[in-house]
């Protein structure tokens, strides 16, 4: 996915009349942290970017049926669905099948996301640690697929 930036007339207006000296910076893509936070993972700020981003594209109401059943619009649908159903096990990274499909190696056939770009590094980390933490999801806060 390719990112979109503001355009030029309006980013420059933006920068007069807003006294803006900052580089921009694309526009729908989430921002990864360098390093996983301390404390408790805030499931809004860094768990729903990189589900949206990586995962919602396939793993949707739509299209579950053909990428191994797994949905995860919903905490519910989450932690039910799939062919390997619970594949988010709170409290256990270690054990979700979830985490383990992301370790792979890019190459493998089951190796998520199916896409060039890998959850890795920081990323991972973040869902590891918001699984080992109970994988908590706010009700009533459904995924939406990134633009």
């Amino acid at each position: 996915m390719a990112p979109r930036f503001i355009s030029g007339s309006l980013a420059l207006l933006a920068m007069v009349v807003l006294g803006c000296q900052q580089t921009l910076k694309p526009v729908g893509d989430p921002v990864w942290p360098d390093r996983v936070p301390p404390g408790q993972i805030d499931f809004e700020q860094s768990v729903r970017p990189i589900l949206e981003y990586h995962c919602l594209e396939c793993h949707n109401s739509a299209l579950a049926h053909e990428f191994a059943g797994l949905n995860l619009e919903t905490r519910n649908l989450a932690m039910t669905t799939g062919r390997h159903a619970p594949v988010i096990v709170p409290g256990k990274p270690e054990d979700s099948l979830f985490i383990q499909v992301l370790e792979l190696s890019p190459h493998h056939v089951y190796s998520m996301p199916a896409a060039q770009e890998k959850v890795e590094g920081v990323r991972l980390e973040l869902l590891k640690t918001w699984i080992a933490q109970g994988a908590s999801w706010p009700d009533g806060r459904p995924l939406r697929e990134a633009d």
